[in-house]
């Protein structure tokens, strides 16, 4: 097999895919409504279709689909001109194709926008379980749905009822019976009743990590505990979550770790510091990343254009305009020989060759070749993917 090895098609693949080393694209912020498709008739069908592959590469649902998504609970959406529904693990159409737009199954419901109407949920078993009433909606977390009412946000149960009108500015996803909301300007913490638990008088809150609450007071960044008494004075320019009893924070434009004594570990020294997975840190100075361990030793040295987040004991590297992964103790799993990789998925990782898309295992070892016009990571044990 054939790797790029000339940095003008690296940076060809660059520009066709993007700058980033990301995977499927994210969903918007937890406050904004989902972007709806057109409608059906701006959709044509599509010349090139899309099917899923196996681990071994072979097509186990062969490609006819105009469009889908990853597995989810079991079921894939997929689009068939301009229609959505939802398919099983055998490719079976157990969900007609019958809405305007169709969201992944979470906690055993799926979004679903009907023609003319508003966004509702079905069951798995394709059934209507809550009736297309709202603007817009999240998905369920937590046994609680957002919904929204023209500028307001409220939440609904698995049952469709109101729990919470609509009362909040903004909100997010509840997560272990609480939720982030806004009030006005100032952010605070809501229970599953709609009571404030930690009063909105925050510039800025975010969800719990690592046992505490990262907010902004007066342009300054401190930390609350779970009952919302300060844990970490409002002290700092800027800062990130507590991982594995460690935070970022930012002091005189240069960042360093603390531990939950607000006392530094690692002094501010780096131009840019973030949470790298595995007792991992990744920072960045002059120009180049690197990462360290928890003490502040560099593991990785400070030679990458690029370095992201681990997954999977894997994380990729940019090199020369290359691309490759390292382990966790900063060793060079592959050269930097790919023009784009993707983070490990299911114990595969999507890498760019000479002649397209192919995956390849965490030993570096190519492990389906690339034969497809396009693929996607791997969920639940398939991966969707474009035919030639």
């Amino acid at each position: 097999m054939k790797h790029i090895s000339l940095k003008i098609l690296a940076l060809g693949f660059l520009l066709f895919t993007g700058w980033r080393c990301t995977n499927d694209p994210a969903p918007p912020p937890a406050n904004d409504a989902d972007a709806l498709p057109p409608i059906e008739e701006d959709y044509e069908s599509s010349p090139v279709k899309w099917g899923y592959i196996n681990r071994l590469g072979e097509w186990v649902i062969s490609p006819r689909f105009d469009d889908c998504r990853n597995f989810r609970e079991g079921l894939a959406v997929v689009r068939i001109e301009g229609k959505w529904g939802y398919i099983n693990s055998k490719g079976k159409l157990v969900v007609p194709a019958n809405y305007q737009a169709a969201w992944d199954f979470s906690e055993g419901l799926a979004r679903v926008k009907v023609f003319n109407q508003g966004m509702g949920f079905i069951n798995t078993k394709g059934q209507m379980a809550i009736q297309p009433l709202w603007e817009a909606a999240s998905d369920f977390s937590d046994g609680m749905a957002r919904i929204q009412c023209g500028e307001l946000y409220g939440y609904i149960n698995a049952l469709g009822d109101v729990l919470i009108p609509c009362q909040f500015d903004r909100a997010e996803n509840f997560k272990e019976g609480h939720a982030v909301a806004k009030l006005g300007k100032k952010w605070g913490l809501i229970d599953r009743n709609g009571h404030w638990v930690i009063p909105a008088q925050y510039e800025k809150f975010e969800p719990a990590s690592d046992s505490l609450y990262r907010v902004r007071k007066d342009s300054l960044y401190g930390f609350l505990d779970l009952a919302g008494y300060p844990a970490i004075p409002f002290q700092f320019a800027n800062a990130r979550d507590f991982k594995e009893g460690l935070a970022p924070v930012q002091e005189a434009g240069q960042w360093g770790l603390i531990d939950k004594k607000a006392e530094f570990v690692v002094p501010p020294q780096y131009e840019e510091l973030y949470y790298g997975g595995f007792h991992r840190w990744v920072v960045f100075q002059d120009g180049r990343f690197g990462c360290i361990d928890p003490e502040g030793t560099l593991i990785a040295p400070l030679e990458y254009e690029q370095l992201f987040e681990f997954s999977e004991g894997r994380a990729p590297y940019q090199k020369d305009l290359l691309w490759g992964f390292l382990d966790t103790l900063g060793v060079p799993v592959t050269p930097a020989q790919y023009g784009l990789v993707w983070a490990f998925r299911e114990g595969l990782a999507r890498a760019g060759f000479y002649e397209g898309i192919g995956f390849i295992d965490p030993e570096g070892q190519v492990a389906i070749p690339p034969r497809f016009l396009d693929v996607r990571d791997f969920s639940e044990g398939m991966a969707r993917a474009q035919t030639q």
